[in-house]
């Protein structure tokens, strides 16, 4: 069980701002303690189409990743919220 702060607040400093769903869940989990793949699983479960989210043991927090952000080859990823 891991407590979760810091979500993202979905704009400023990205190319594309954080998906509402995505964004609106992680505020919600924002103080909560919960195992780790459970809000990777919450998370996934409203991320849309093409959206994978995952956990970053390194760097104790829970990104997502799309490569449908841009025109370009690449792929963008958020953090989402961090966990301690």
């Amino acid at each position: 069980m891991k407590e979760f702060y810091d979500p993202h607040p979905g704009l400023l400093g990205c190319s594309k701002r954080l998906p509402e769903p995505v964004r609106s869940l992680a505020a919600d989990l924002d103080g909560q303690r919960l195992a780790i793949e459970d809000v990777v699983q919450r998370l996934q479960n409203v991320a849309p189409s093409g959206y994978s989210v995952k956990d970053c043991p390194q760097h104790n927090m829970i990104t997502m990743e799309s490569d449908q952000v841009s025109m370009q080859a690449q792929t963008h990823t958020w953090r989402v919220l961090r966990y301690r």
